[in-house]
């Protein structure tokens, strides 16, 4: 029995992550080049971007930072475990989850827009305070939640976009005044603020830390079976 419950402790501990690898910047881009003849518009980075931009001139959101393929996000991405552990962490948030929070903070500060109001659903990707962005495969299939005309529904997705390092997101983080106003390390031709160090940026407690606290919930579970 005690032999039992040490392998069912460690398989929880040392299971295989939903996200074991994400796409290199070269890899995402031979994903998202369009083919020869394609009329239809890739969603890639700089489509993201150009929605970035674009709701920054509508919002007036002036400290709208660009996003830049860094696949140092695949050592945080690595703690998804489970389809349960899909969701925003404590340094990142993915491109496309809903929540109502976000929703009410989104809709409160956007009504209040010098130019007329034109209601839209907050997306992750419209946080101005991303400036990193992966592309990662799931190793199985998950549900994420979604909205549609005022009801939350869940949608199966094998494949998710994750931003960082910003794991929050409050009113706070939205600067109103023209696009690029407000950018600490200037601006690209484009108008988005050049993203500055991820230390920065980064709204999380040490990764080694996190780390730690998981193996020592680990190891205490195991000492724990040893002791019935």
């Amino acid at each position: 029995m005690r032999a039992l419950l040490v392998l069912l402790f460690s398989a929880l501990c040392c299971r295989a992550a939903v996200i074991e690898r994400c796409l290199t910047e070269q890899e995402y881009l031979a994903l998202t080049k369009p083919k020869p003849g394609e009329l239809k518009i890739r969603t890639n980075l700089e489509w993201y971007n150009e929605q970035r931009r674009l709701i920054a001139e509508e919002r007036q959101i002036a400290n709208m930072h660009e996003l830049k393929y860094d696949h140092g996000l695949e050592e945080d991405a690595k703690r998804i475990k489970t389809c349960e552990d899909l969701k925003h962490s404590h340094n990142f948030r993915l491109a496309q989850y809903y929540t109502d929070e976000s929703q009410r903070i989104w809709y409160d500060w956007s009504r209040n827009a010098p130019t007329s109001f034109d209601y839209n659903n907050f997306q992750d990707y419209f946080h101005p305070l991303q400036t990193a962005f992966i592309f990662c495969n799931l190793t199985t299939e998950c549900n994420r939640p979604i909205q549609i005309w005022a009801k939350t529904s869940q949608m199966p997705i094998n494949n998710t976009i994750i931003l960082g390092y910003r794991g929050t997101f409050s009113a706070s983080d939205l600067k109103r005044n023209p696009p690029g106003s407000q950018c600490s390390r200037g601006k690209n031709d484009k108008g988005l603020c050049i993203a500055p160090p991820r230390s920065e940026m980064e709204t999380s407690a040490n990764e080694n830390i996190f780390c730690l606290s998981s193996l020592i919930t680990c190891l205490s579970a195991i000492l724990i079976t040893f002791h019935l």
